[in-house]
């Protein structure tokens, strides 16, 4: 059940984000959608990646501490939904930002306590985060000319 906690997440981001745009609601749904979809392949992204640096960790477990790490968003997404429906600001990139960085960061403290390895998993998670940050930040405006498309 702790799987769709990240995916739900980046679900609201999504929703959140299409909220300031002129889109109809199935075009709503539709950026949730990606959101939700962005959610699943940042879990397995990053639990690739760690799994590939921890040559003694399998690939579930490496899911697992990804899993995680990845309950850290919720505060993210709460303060999101905080920010753009009662104060109206336009926040929701932030908050998806910082708190996929912080996920990344959990992940990896996580995989220090299956693997020890403390430098490589306090760094690797880090940029993996960063460019998945990038991917999130820098694909929400060709999502949004997509779905103007449809």
């Amino acid at each position: 059940m702790r799987i769709l906690v990240g995916p739900a997440c980046f679900a609201i981001f999504g929703w959140l984000t299409a909220t300031h745009l002129q889109f109809r609601t199935g075009q709503m749904v539709g950026y949730a959608l990606v959101g939700a979809l962005f959610g699943i392949a940042s879990v397995y992204v990053l639990s690739l990646v760690l799994a590939a640096v921890n040559s003694k960790v399998s690939v579930k477990k490496a899911r697992t501490a990804v899993i995680k790490g990845f309950l850290l968003i919720i505060p993210f997404a709460i303060l999101a939904v905080l920010a753009e429906m009662v104060l109206r600001w336009n926040a929701v990139q932030a908050f998806a930002s910082v708190g996929l960085m912080s996920a990344g960061g959990a992940a990896g403290l996580e995989m220090v306590k299956i693997s020890g390895r403390q430098m490589v998993n306090g760094i690797v998670p880090a940029i993996s985060a960063v460019i998945l940050t990038l991917a999130w930040s820098v694909g929400a405006p060709f999502i949004v000319k997509l779905l103007k498309l449809v």
